[in-house]
């Protein structure tokens, strides 16, 4: 599967190699319940041990290699389920997976892939065996290479005929740029790099692959339940990611996106939505990254502005069921974005939802901002609970040197969220790109 992600990822510093055995030192973990450790070849191994009852993992390889307009990535990540790999057929490998893994899944984003798994802790070595060979081994048989590019192909196709996503990319190119490596199309390209005939892409992606085998841009993830392996992971780690050549390569680094500075709207018919149905989407680039100190102020503030939305456009007036506000903040952009469905005219309800922000700007009730504060805090402990959370905490902790969740709103004032919505929230045709999506029929 391949996809757009706004969370990207920088280049951090990774601790210094041990010697012996194929380990390094332990690296300093920022809580009691995660240690770290790297192997001599640089590959990072991040664990969070907690009684889930199970295990799951997420193993990233990050390189500037890795781009969608060629496609390579893209179906190595395919290949890496179903192909030869190491000394295993990719019969083998194929039922490898079925034996030994309950769930998992695949991503290609820019710059990056990342593969995920969960499974029952007893299979812990046989995955990590597992996912060593198919992501620093494969052999790319032609049979294999045949199936999956076919099933790419049909993946590109459902992206580029559905009509359910055109307007976002308009959206996304309007905020960021057409040639972000966010917003990008490169459906064209893919589509006629996954129709070169199999015996030659296979030839293509044994090549490509050799650009990408570099332990030292790798980090595997483990959360939950260890098992009889809880003492001895480290090994089990160098036992079969050790074995593999010390090498490295650069990250793909991100262009910060400017903040945005003009009114640009966009209307298109949308065959999900049925009249009288229709969708507003209003969205605008802060210019606030991760790491900037107003960060976990936008963020509470877009807690703040979806009760004021909830309470104006839904509660009071009765436009819209579900309206929400977001604020979605990497290392190179910081995101604010309002959507809703309406039955109502999106050009009268865009003024609602300025007019509702204008509120914002001129007052900030500090009863509702502590109930935000408790949503927020409320989630940042859920999260610690659930696999999927755990897993992009750690691996957002790595790439953009502190995860979404780290981000102190507990200790941001009223005031603060106050001087964030009047200087971060536009004006009515601002600074800002409205998408309004209607319905047909």
């Amino acid at each position: 599967m391949a996809g757009m992600n706004r969370r990207t990822f920088f280049k951090g510093p990774l601790a210094a190699g041990l010697a012996g055995a194929g380990l390094s030192r332990p690296v300093r973990a920022s809580t009691r319940d995660e240690r770290c450790f790297q192997l001599d070849n640089g590959f990072t191994v991040q664990v969070a041990e907690a009684d889930f009852g199970y295990t799951a993992l997420l193993l990233m390889l990050r390189s500037k290699e890795i781009s969608d307009d060629d496609g390579l990535g893209h179906l190595i990540e395919h290949t890496s389920f179903a192909g030869a790999a190491g000394e295993r057929s990719a019969h083998e490998v194929e039922e490898a997976w079925k034996d030994y893994v309950q769930d998992s899944n695949a991503t290609t984003s820019p710059g990056r892939i990342v593969w995920t798994a969960s499974f029952l802790p007893h299979h812990l070595e046989q995955v990590i065996e597992l996912l060593a060979l198919t992501s620093l081994d494969q052999r790319f048989d032609v049979p294999t290479v045949a199936q999956e590019k076919a099933i790419v192909l049909q993946e590109l196709y459902d992206d580029k005929y559905d009509g359910s996503g055109q307007g976002e990319r308009q959206l996304e190119r309007s905020l960021y740029g057409k040639d972000h490596p966010l917003a990008r199309d490169t459906t064209e390209a893919e589509i006629r790099k996954a129709k070169t005939p199999a015996n030659e892409l296979a030839v293509e992606l044994r090549e490509f692959s050799k650009r990408l085998r570099l332990p030292a841009n790798m980090n595997l993830y483990i959360v939950g339940s260890l098992g009889s392996h809880s003492s001895d992971l480290d090994r089990v780690v160098a036992r079969h990611f050790g074995r593999y050549a010390a090498k490295s390569g650069p990250f793909l680094e991100m262009p910060e996106v400017p903040r945005t500075v003009g009114y640009k709207a966009l209307t298109k018919r949308s065959r999900d939505l049925e009249r009288p149905l229709s969708s507003l989407e209003v969205a605008w680039n802060t210019g606030v990254t991760i790491r900037h100190p107003d960060a976990a102020a936008l963020v509470l503030l877009a807690k703040y502005v979806n009760s004021v939305l909830f309470d104006r456009i839904r509660e009071t007036d009765g436009d819209a069921y579900s309206p929400e506000a977001d604020f979605d903040l990497c290392d190179c952009a910081g995101v604010f974005d309002i959507c809703l469905k309406t039955t109502k005219d999106p050009r009268r309800i865009e003024k609602q939802v300025l007019a509702a922000l204008a509120e914002v700007k001129r007052s900030v009730g500090a009863r509702e901002l502590e109930r935000c504060k408790e949503r927020c805090e409320l989630n940042r402990r859920r999260n610690k609970r659930q696999d999927d959370k755990l897993l992009e905490s750690l691996s957002e902790r790595t790439c953009q040197g502190i995860a979404f969740d780290e981000l102190d709103t507990r200790s941001v004032s009223a005031s603060d969220v106050q001087s964030a919505a009047e200087r971060y929230l536009p004006d009515y045709q601002g600074a800002y790109v409205r998408l309004a999506e209607l319905g047909t029929g």
